[in-house]
């Protein structure tokens, strides 16, 4: 019996926000990547069994030796909510490709699952969580949360062919509140950093970031320099909540620190890479972008604490290369990360201010 294995454990902690500029590395591959190719019950289920086997299936066999924080071979950043359900039992397939937790769960609850550590007898680690959203109830909610989640890099490390992985989520309240994570999505690496939680009810919500900064496999919300846990803010770098009501909820921008690079984002989908000029600048600097259609682009600037500098939105009336300009006289100096929003998408650049 291990009723409460991890589930005293599961009690993420509010950190200090940050941010992201991300970056790519052409022409590498991995053989032996380690990934969760399927769960069970599969991602988005209703109506799931009060008796159930949960079940993560890896890629290839993982090391059953070896013990994480939490006693297992296996990390488990979330299990919750963690009062409605007891685990009974951990086991393994006879390959170890599966790892299986027999659970008893209460009638009409979301259930979250966030798998976040496993290794293989080559030390080969976890390329990415493992994420299951699912219900005991007939139906899930109705309501998506969708935006955009990155992180500046100040040490580059690459696993499984990309630069980290970044997992979104939304708490039912902050964890100094006793909240807990409800629902949580992986972020689209390939696809401008989007995330989409679906399957959420109507309510109030607190969305958030991780990442396995230190690649341990474990999830440190204190971790001493870099926290890997960030929750969405506002300008005055307060933690934000956001109010589901019978709607979807888009453009919540999550970002967190894992470092500093100098490098610009590639191209995706054909819109072109964000650049800037001058760079470094003194009083303004002019961020450029290709306009695909007319519409609104948002500006956001934020310093490398995460804190919200400067916002604007402007209307732009052309498309192809268009240079937008953005006064930041009254910053002070030092590296900025700008953030463009348009369309649907949301591009990065690293700004540098100096005085002159």
């Amino acid at each position: 019996m291990i009723d409460d294995f991890r589930l005293r454990r599961v009690r993420p902690i509010p950190i200090l926000f940050a941010l992201l500029l991300f970056t790519t590395t052409k022409g590498i591959t991995y053989a032996q990547d380690l990934t969760v190719v399927s769960t069970t019950p599969a991602e988005g289920s209703s109506a799931v069994l009060l008796e159930s086997t949960i079940a993560f299936e890896f890629s290839t066999a993982i090391d059953t030796s070896y013990r994480y924080p939490g006693g297992l071979p296996v990390e488990l950043f979330a299990v919750s909510p963690p009062d409605s359900i007891v685990i009974e039992r951990v086991h393994y397939s006879a390959d170890l490709t599966t790892v299986l937790f027999d659970v008893r769960h209460t009638p009409d609850t979301d259930y979250l699952w966030i798998l976040t550590g496993a290794r293989t007898k080559t030390d080969t680690l976890l390329c990415a969580p493992g994420v299951i959203n699912y219900t005991t109830a007939q139906s899930r909610g109705s309501w998506a949360v969708r935006g955009t989640a990155a992180a500046v890099a100040l040490v580059k490390r690459l696993r499984c062919g990309q630069f980290r992985t970044l997992t979104a989520l939304i708490y039912d309240q902050l964890p100094t509140n006793g909240g807990k994570p409800i629902g949580a999505a992986i972020v689209d690496a390939n696809n401008d950093y989007r995330f989409s939680i679906s399957g959420v009810r109507n309510g109030v919500y607190w969305p958030a970031v991780i990442t396995d900064i230190n690649e341990n496999g474990v999830i440190e919300p204190t971790f001493p320099r870099l926290p890997e846990l960030e929750f969405y803010r506002a300008l005055d770098n307060s933690v934000k909540s956001i109010v589901v009501a019978d709607a979807d909820v888009d453009d919540v921008d999550v970002m967190i620190l894992v470092g500093l690079s100098s490098e610009e984002p590639r191209a995706t989908n054909g819109r072109g890479l964000l650049s800037s000029y001058p760079n470094p600048f003194s009083g303004g600097t002019n961020v450029e972008i290709n306009i695909r259609r007319p519409g609104p682009v948002q500006i956001r600037i934020y310093d490398l604490t995460g804190r919200l500098r400067h916002e604007a939105t402007t209307y732009v009336s052309s498309i192809g290369r268009q240079a937008l300009q953005i006064e930041l006289g009254g910053l002070p100096s030092g590296p900025y990360v700008g953030r463009v929003h348009l369309a649907g998408s949301t591009h990065s650049v690293l700004l540098v201010k100096v005085n002159r």
